[in-house]
């Protein structure tokens, strides 16, 4: 019976042994599956580029690009751009890879949908992280703007997302990036109070959408900066207040503006082609009864368009208080417009600021604004004038 026994339990032991031997085994070849994974389905010339970006930069210059952009992505400054989120070009993986900078993916798509199950939340979690594997990227940009009241489950859920998703990214994709997009101001800017202080924990970076600044106005209803310098140093002093580390804030800044029909006065006189003040069509939103919906988004490149076509009936100004550039124009049905703007002068006193407040980064909405085909040196000069101001902030050349 003891034979037994004994025999028994070097049987076990034999058995413990071969199966941590196996696992051993199995890892490796894991490994080596994973290995040729990346080999077989890499788009790179070279598969190293499809290793995820370990680089790390004191100062972050973070760009977006929105779906389906022009093929001039070769031409932008990669001396100074370190992350690009939303694309999935492989193309621009790897170019952006060769020169050292992330690319992100998107992380809006079924969002939304999500935040307050738990299962499902850790399904999209799995999901994306299982995308950005399979695409070569190097973490994940979350932009939820939905208003939600404080401490809703919706707040609190996304704060968890976030927290999950941080967690299995830089698990399973070493060196990963995961930013989060926040308001201008933490105090119910559009009706959006989120768990900042989770979110902040959470991610690797909050980026500042410092624009759209106009989107509640509550007094006059008249054409405005987008990007006024003040309030924007007053919502970042906020986030600071709130506690939230200069190393994880980005200053995100527009490369494009607010083009305003104007309406008349209260009087009924209609806007005159040298008028300063542009009375706006009172478009309510998130409570307001006054918002930048009054207006649509022009790009830096056709606004520099409006300029050079002579359109204009007032020569571009520079509103000392704003720190924001405007001019108006005559469109083709004969109406007055005002455009609001930034340009090389106005973000360079908020790329200042950003240096001056020991930020991490500064960001971009959005890089497919400018024209970087153009053979005309003026278009040439206005685009390298863009990138140049940058320098202000990122230090490099």
């Amino acid at each position: 019976m003891l034979i037994l026994a004994f025999a028994c339990l070097l049987y076990l032991v034999s058995l413990t042994h071969s199966i941590a031997s196996n696992t051993v085994s199995l890892s490796q070849i894991q490994a080596s599956f994973e290995g040729e994974d990346i080999k077989r389905h890499c788009p790179c010339a070279s598969k190293s580029l499809c290793k995820p970006v370990q680089r790390h930069v004191d100062r972050e210059v973070f760009g977006f690009l929105p779906p389906n952009p022009r093929k001039s992505w070769e031409s932008f400054d990669f001396s100074q751009l370190s992350t690009i989120a939303w694309t999935t070009d492989p193309a621009l993986m790897c170019y952006a890879h060769s020169m050292g900078a992330r690319v992100t993916a998107d992380g809006r798509q079924g969002l939304a949908e999500v935040l307050t199950d738990a299962s499902k939340r850790s399904q999209w979690v799995f999901d994306a992280v299982q995308q950005a594997e399979s695409l070569h990227l190097d973490g994940i940009n979350f932009d939820f703007e939905d208003p939600t009241e404080p401490g809703s489950s919706l707040a609190l859920g996304y704060s968890l997302t976030v927290k999950h998703a941080a967690e299995v990214f830089h698990r399973h994709i070493p060196g990963s990036q995961v930013s989060v997009d926040v308001p201008w101001s933490p105090y119910d800017v559009d009706g959006r109070n989120y768990d900042w202080a989770g979110l902040a924990a959470a991610a690797d970076l909050l980026f500042v959408m410092s624009y759209d600044m106009q989107s509640q106005i509550y007094g006059r209803c008249i054409a405005a900066a987008n990007s006024p310098a003040a309030l924007v140093e007053k919502g970042l002093r906020q986030w600071l207040d709130l506690g939230v580390p200069r190393s994880k804030i980005v200053l995100g800044l527009p490369w494009y503006g607010y083009d305003y029909e104007c309406q008349p006065d209260s009087t009924g006189r209609p806007m005159q082609p040298s008028d300063t003040v542009c009375h706006l069509a009172h478009v309510p939103f998130q409570g307001a009864p006054c918002s930048d919906a009054a207006g649509s988004q022009k790009g830096y490149l056709e606004i520099m368009e409006i300029l050079r076509s002579g359109r204009n009936t007032t020569h571009m100004q520079m509103d000392s208080t704003e720190m924001s550039p405007f001019f108006n124009y005559e469109a083709k049905d004969g109406s007055i417009h005002q455009i609001w703007f930034d340009n090389p002068e106005s973000l360079s006193v908020k790329y200042q600021m950003a240096s001056d407040l020991n930020l991490r980064g500064v960001g971009i909405w959005n890089l497919d604004t400018l024209d970087y085909e153009s053979s005309d040196p003026v278009i040439h000069h206005q685009t390298s004038e863009m990138w140049e101001a940058l320098k202000i902030f990122s230090g490099r050349s």
